[in-house]
């Protein structure tokens, strides 16, 4: 657990003052699509696994950062992470206890800058354990370093429960470090 903790804190680092996002979401999906509302209802049951819901990413950056990446070919890497406090919080071996990493997940995107997150599983197993169904989900940026060894993007990033991410359209401001 410890070695996920440090893992995380360096990829955080490693995106340089991520600002938290302010609230630029708007419903994206169709009404069908996102009339399920409760934790309860937010993922689909199967077998061994469980669906996360859809959700969108745009990374809406500024004109010397488009300008930049687009002229030197950079993509940008979106990080997500899923996390959950867990039922059983009884430790082995005196580690750290908090919340489980349920999935990592990250795309390397380019030009027009907006993935769609879709068909993400997870462990039932897992899933199952956790305390409260309402699982969190971050999202944060840097780029691909394609062009340069060091990140050149200061961006927001998106924090909230699923129930608050999920069927929606989530904008991410993102400038030059520099700027």
């Amino acid at each position: 657990m410890k070695t996920a903790v440090v893992v995380f804190c360096l990829l955080l680092l490693l995106s340089c003052e991520n600002r938290k996002q302010e609230k630029k979401s708007e419903n994206n999906l169709p009404e069908a699509e996102a009339s399920a509302s409760s934790a309860d209802q937010q993922a689909t049951i199967e077998p061994d696994s469980v669906w996360i819901p859809p959700f969108e990413i745009e990374i809406a950056l500024s004109e010397k950062a488009k300008d930049l990446l687009e002229s030197s070919h950079e993509s940008v890497i979106v990080f997500l992470q899923f996390t959950g406090e867990p039922g059983d919080t009884t430790l082995a071996k005196n580690e750290d206890h908090g919340p489980y990493i349920i999935k990592s997940y990250q795309r390397e995107i380019f030009s027009p800058w907006k993935f769609k997150v879709e068909n993400l599983k997870m462990s039932k197993k897992i899933y199952n354990k956790l305390t409260n169904k309402n699982y969190d989900v971050l999202a944060q940026i840097w780029t691909g370093r394609h062009s340069s060894e060091n990140n050149l993007l200061n961006g927001d990033l998106v924090s909230g429960t699923i129930d608050e991410i999920k069927n929606k359209k989530h904008t991410l401001a993102a400038r030059l470090i520099r700027e």
